[in-house]
């Protein structure tokens, strides 16, 4: 009877702690690669284990791997950078990066602010054949909309092809739309308008997908069929 007894108390113990060591056991762990905790901008590890959708514990691969049994998944990074996931409503992630190449017009509040700001930029860029940015405001103008007599002080050397800070508008100044081959006679039927003044001449302001009459001539541009890869 007392070795009945002995033989069913261990194996109890024995699946207790089976199962303890199970609930330590990661599902998925990721080796070998450069993981970023958001501890800091340079806080990286090799490694993360996941259980349940939930990490468990980060380190070097070889600790992560101890953790691990039979039934883990196991991927190898080969080096890859991993990240926190980014969660958000509306968001043009290519645009926005290719953005911090360009020039920076939040903040200008008048035409003087506008045309200075992206002059600093022509000289500190003196190889870039085209200028762009984002960010003036419709309230910089007084009617609403950038023109060739506003932003008389821009350059004319380059090419200059800015959009509002909504992404609804641009101004273009009189190279760009040269290159574009965009003067009093050119018409578009699409969504959008080439706003022209009272005397039919083109004012520099695209709005909606007018603005493709430009931006398609730009240099380099990446290759849409690239984008989600």
């Amino acid at each position: 009877m007392r070795g009945l007894i002995l033989r069913t108390i261990v194996v109890i113990v024995t699946t207790l702690l089976i199962s303890c060591a199970n609930k330590n056991t990661p599902d998925l762990v990721l080796l070998n690669g450069k993981v970023w905790t958001g501890e800091s901008d340079s806080t990286f590890v090799e490694a993360v284990a996941i259980k349940a959708n939930k990490i468990i514990a980060v380190g070097t691969t070889d600790e992560i791997l101890k953790l691990t049994d039979s039934k883990t998944n196991r991927i190898d990074l080969n080096g890859k950078l991993v990240t926190a996931g980014f969660n958000d409503a509306h968001i043009h992630f290519l645009s926005g990066s290719l953005g911090l190449a360009e020039v920076d017009l939040l903040g200008t509040n008048s035409p003087d602010e506008v045309a200075q700001r992206v002059n600093q930029f022509i000289e500190k860029n003196p190889g870039k054949e085209w200028i762009t940015g984002r960010g003036w405001q419709y309230t910089s103008f007084e009617s609403s909309l950038p023109d060739s007599k506003t932003l008389n002080a821009i350059s004319n050397e380059v090419a200059v092809f800015i959009k509002a800070y909504d992404g609804h508008s641009a101004w273009a100044n009189k190279k760009a739309l040269a290159l574009a081959g965009i003067d009093r006679n050119t018409k578009y039927a699409g969504f959008g308008e080439i706003v022209k003044d009272k005397k039919g001449e083109p004012t520099g302001t695209l709005r909606e997908s007018a603005m493709g009459l430009v931006s398609k001539k730009f240099p380099n541009q990446p290759d849409p069929k690239n984008w989600m890869r």
